[in-house]
């Protein structure tokens, strides 16, 4: 439950209109604020949006909102519109990953069973038992993957994983690129002694359950998707939910200059000559939305989604997969149409997130035909005899042979990807905000994660700290 409402109504301008932000400005509003949102872009929520297509809708990004666990900011984010239905996914999305075109459709996790030096990889993350985080101070992502599991895992698993998904080696990338794009969790041991390794407590967070259906319930929080409109019904229902909690929202708006007294922010100015006066500033962008920060260079790898429509019947249980393929270019295929709820259709569709400039092994061209999409077999290339057992799953056949009869392009986008020199400008630049006593950072404006569940509790607890403490000068 959030702090009690304030009985006196202090003034609060939140930077940045993406989840982050629009979940803070209503938390804020529902803490008794008056609240300015402030977005430079023409709309909100633009990295959730959902695109019209003649198969339906299809979103932007793999995205699959989960509840916070605050009560409080999940009745205001997911169930303030009452149109909005929703798929209750239940604690775990049904999901898998794919390893050297092979799909395990247990665990999202990387599965390292197969590997031939697995007896050394296992003791490797057992010695590192005693630490919570030793990879907390790496310098970057090699660095840190060492820490935390050792050589063995970092050269046979780890590293051609961020070569595929990432477009670089991990020594050129700031230690949390990976965050939400390769999970930090390994199917290392069989269901048993993963079990006993977690009650060691620091090896929950390295060690996954080969099944994730064997997992403890430890964190009940449920993974929601809206019934109909996609993810981009979801961003609208919270959209018109704003001006409800009476927030002020200001589109296309960037912000010139501070106006200050000491080290308190007292207004900002924006381009286009409007003041808007403040109690609390709180940036869920980059820091470079702010006045005199250090330039922040823009980092990220360039990825093109395509929608494809094929005949026969979806994969059972599976609604999407994410993929760390070496053998092929995409990064993820969704599979959006078996969800629950949702009667058995006879075409089902595939949402491939494809890297821009890798070699196209995903679709093969039928002998004799034009090279197009909408004439290819979809399939993942053979795994090498010496790989064959990675993965533990069957081949991707579903792909396989399968006539592709609609085909529709969604748009090309990035994922941010951190660099060292992304991370370094990109620190410089947060601490020279830190010397302004009423501005707050949310940790997505810090170079933190992006999974919506996690984008809102940081913003309910921010909020909770600072509606707990006095305002005033």
């Amino acid at each position: 439950p959030t702090a009690p409402r304030r009985m006196i109504r202090d003034r609060a301008l939140v930077v940045g209109g993406g989840i982050g932000g629009m979940a803070a400005a209503l938390l804020l509003a529902d803490a008794g604020f008056e609240v300015d949102l402030v977005e430079s872009g023409p709309r909100l929520g633009v990295g959730w949006r959902s695109v019209e297509t003649p198969f339906g809708p299809a979103d932007l990004g793999l995205r699959i909102p989960r509840e916070s666990g605050n009560p409080r900011a999940d009745a205001l984010i997911f169930h303030a519109d009452p149109s909005l239905a929703w798929h209750d996914l239940g604690p775990r999305p049904r999901e898998g990953h794919v390893a050297l075109g092979r799909l395990t459709p247990d665990t999202s996790c990387l599965d390292a069973r197969a590997l031939p030096a697995l007896a050394q990889a296992r003791a490797e993350v057992v010695e590192r038992a005693d630490t919570l985080d030793p990879g907390a101070a790496a310098p970057h992502l090699a660095a840190r993957w060492h820490a935390t599991f050792g050589p063995t895992l970092l050269e046979g698993l780890l590293r051609p994983a961020c070569r595929v998904t990432l477009g670089a080696e991990p020594e050129a990338l700031a230690p949390t690129a990976a965050d939400s794009r390769i999970p930090t969790r390994v199917v290392l041991f069989d269901t048993a002694d993963t079990d006993r390794l977690h009650r060691l407590g620091t090896l929950a967070t390295r060690l996954a359950h080969p099944r994730a259906s064997d997992a403890p319930n430890g964190d009940m929080r449920r993974y929601l998707y809206p019934r109909e409109g996609g993810i981009g019904r979801w961003v609208t229902a919270m959209e018109s939910s704003l001006p409800r909690a009476r927030v002020r929202v200001h589109t296309g708006a960037r912000i010139a200059s501070l106006r200050r007294i000491g080290a308190r922010v007292t207004a900002v100015r924006l381009e286009d000559g409007a003041e808007l006066p403040l109690d609390l500033l709180l940036l869920a962008a980059s820091p470079r939305a702010i006045p005199g920060t250090p330039p922040i260079p823009d980092s990220g790898l360039a990825v093109t989604a395509r929608l494809l429509l094929f005949r026969g019947g979806a994969p059972p249980d599976l609604h999407w997969i994410a993929s760390y393929d070496p053998a092929t270019p995409f990064l993820r295929v969704g599979f959006v149409d078996h969800l629950e709820g949702r009667e058995p259709v006879t075409a089902w569709r595939v949402i491939a997130e494809l890297r821009d400039g890798a070699p196209c092994s995903l679709f093969r061209e039928a002998e004799g035909s034009t090279p197009k999409v909408s004439d290819a077999r979809v399939g993942a290339a053979t795994p090498p005899p010496t790989t064959a057992g990675w993965g533990g799953g069957s081949t991707l056949q579903w792909l396989r042979n399968t006539k592709c009869v609609g085909d529709h392009p969604l748009g090309t986008g990035r994922f941010a990807v951190e660099t060292l020199a992304t991370a370094a400008a990109r620190h410089a630049a947060t601490n020279t905000l830190h010397g302004h006593t009423n501005l707050h950072i949310l940790r997505s404006a810090a170079g933190g994660h992006a999974l919506a569940g996690d984008l809102i509790a940081d913003a309910a607890r921010l909020v909770a700290r600072v509606t707990s403490t006095p305002l005033a000068a």
